[in-house]
């Protein structure tokens, strides 16, 4: 069977499950599996307008994280970042449990020139989980783009000292205060 002979048919199915008004926790699943799978299909084909429908019309059925965050994504996608970081900002306070909203949300504000916002959202998400090196660097990368180099001092020492002591923290320890690092400089090289 061909690729393109399956969407129909994966229309087909989705249209049949959403239309069911009650779902059981297997219903609900298949739904979410056949959406997905379906939005795979067109995001894959750059066929952003097609995946964007299958997550609206699944989401107008059955509420699901993983149908908000792949929505969020089709929405970078076409370039609507605004609608993504809304989006994101809803889910979020839907599912607070779950921090991928709150760091796809700084992704987007990123993409959308909103630096300060962005730095706020990474401090939110450090809030919340303080051992996230991933996002701690990626707020140092900002704070010393945008020249907020004490904030991004702090936050390099917190690494340092409470999480790792690996060679990219020394370099921003040394960048941001060379004097006292220089020394320890042949150690990390």
């Amino acid at each position: 069977m061909h690729k393109k002979s399956l969407v129909p048919i994966l229309i087909l199915l989705l249209l049949l499950i959403v239309s069911c008004k009650s779902t059981t926790n297997s219903e609900h699943e298949q739904i979410v599996g056949t959406a997905i799978e379906l939005a795979d299909k067109y995001y894959k084909n750059a066929q952003y307008q097609e995946a964007l429908s299958v997550y609206e019309r699944a989401l107008s059925q059955i509420s699901d994280y993983r149908l908000s965050y792949n929505m969020c994504i089709v929405l970078s996608a076409l370039n609507e970042n605004q609608k993504a970081t809304e989006l994101c900002e809803e889910s979020f306070k839907q599912y607070p449990h779950i921090l991928a909203f709150l760091k796809a949300k700084a992704t987007y504000q990123i993409r959308l020139g909103d630096k300060d916002l962005a730095i706020e959202t990474y401090l939110r998400v450090l809030d919340l989980d303080p051992y996230d090196v991933d996002i701690r660097n990626k707020l140092i990368d900002l704070l010393i783009e945008n020249k907020q180099n004490q904030l991004a001092y702090q936050n390099a020492l917190f690494i340092w000292n409470n999480i790792k002591q690996d060679k990219k923290t020394f370099d921003y320890l040394l960048l941001l205060d060379e004097n006292k690092y220089k020394e320890l400089s042949p150690f990390f090289n």
